[in-house]
């Protein structure tokens, strides 16, 4: 049985100055890194994986969805590259189609100024502003006279050109519009129970801020009324994306500093039990608006809004250290990631996961 055919691009930078065959390098970087990115996006898409705050691409998808450059030709200068390692699962190739596919569509709607296609490509509103933001790198900068076209054989599906940036910029603000229901940290001030309100002291502009929350959450308040307090709920802003307001309030709790005990962290079909449970303590950033968690000795350095996503930070970076260190070969890494691997054996036990 033939081999399948590989997913070929072809990249051609252009300039408006007529007979040019060169290319500034960082321009050429901008296309491929952003290319790069969108497609790495996909791939995380593609493999069902959630993107976090944080987003963090693994090394089995670099390896498997890896953009490859061939040499250049003459000419306007195109760049020739293949996508993907077909090498580096049984079903790669067929993953590697979908992924080229949705690459192509992607391109297309976004040159053709089908945002509502580009919707029904990627309707999670994180992934899509992601890959919306990726494929703003790629684009010419105002004003510098360059543009990229894609094609797949001798077929056409995107040119891409300054003007584009507008259309990303209202389509992210749209996709952020979708979802602002946010936490938002301050000092709690007073209650005025009878219009239901609170108002809290944002440290980020160092101005109170009224929050607006209906019965079904006044328990929680009567619960947290300390001097730190979370409220989630749908926020106005201001015209310098600055909080002025909540509406909607779902969720008032107290800013809780207190340790993580992290016992066990699930690893694809095992667990990481920790020899010894670990204990890390937050810390809030200096406007109180993110909290923190570290363990440089482990290779640990995590960040959110709230304990639940911290905790969910946490067990995907504490899996995805287990997977890049401390599997890993010591020939591939740099003396201090050794370290970390060495402590990361030392601390954690791999078990298989009970079945379901």
């Amino acid at each position: 049985m033939p081999a399948p055919e590989p997913e070929r691009f072809e990249f051609r930078v252009e300039s408006s100055v007529p007979d040019e065959s060169t290319v500034p390098a960082p321009v050429l970087l901008q296309v491929l890194d952003g290319a790069q990115r969108t497609i790495f996006l996909l791939g995380l898409l593609q493999e069902g994986r959630e993107v976090r705050e944080r987003a963090r691409i693994s090394a089995d998808i670099e390896e498997k969805y890896v953009l490859r450059c061939a040499v250049p030709k003459a000419g306007s200068y195109v760049l020739p590259a293949v996508l993907g390692n077909p090498q580096s699962d049984l079903f790669a190739q067929e993953a590697i189609h979908s992924v080229a596919e949705k690459f192509r569509r992607v391109g297309e709607a976004l040159s053709k100024r089908t945002m509502d296609s580009f919707k029904q490509i990627i309707p999670d509103r994180v992934m899509r502003v992601r890959v919306l933001e990726a494929l703003r790198s790629m684009l010419p900068k105002t004003g510098s006279g360059w543009r990229l076209t894609m094609k797949t054989g001798n077929a056409e599906f995107a040119r891409f050109d300054e003007t584009l940036a507008a259309v990303i910029q209202e389509s992210v603000k749209r996709a952020e519009d979708e979802g602002m229901v946010t936490t938002v940290t301050g000092r709690l001030v007073k209650i005025d129970f009878s219009e239901r309100k609170l108002t809290i002291h944002y440290p980020v502009t160092n101005r109170e801020m009224d929050c607006f929350y209906d019965e079904a959450v006044e328990e929680m308040l009567l619960e947290n009324r300390r001097d730190m307090i979370q409220v989630t709920g749908r926020v106005t802003l201001d015209n310098r994306d600055q909080p002025i307001k909540i509406t909607e309030v779902e969720k008032i709790s107290d800013l809780d500093l207190s340790p993580f005990q992290v016992v066990s962290v699930p690893c694809k079909d095992k667990t990481l039990r920790f020899i010894r449970p670990l204990s890390l303590s937050p810390k809030a950033n200096e406007n109180w608006q993110l909290l923190f968690l570290e363990q440089p000795d482990l290779g640990i350095d995590v960040f959110g809004a709230t304990r639940e996503r911290l905790l969910a930070e946490l067990h995907e970076q504490i899996a995805l250290l287990w997977c890049e260190y401390a599997q890993a070969d010591d020939g591939s890494l740099a003396p201090a990631a050794r370290k970390v691997k060495e402590r990361l054996l030392a601390s954690i036990q791999e078990v298989q996961s009970a079945p379901q």
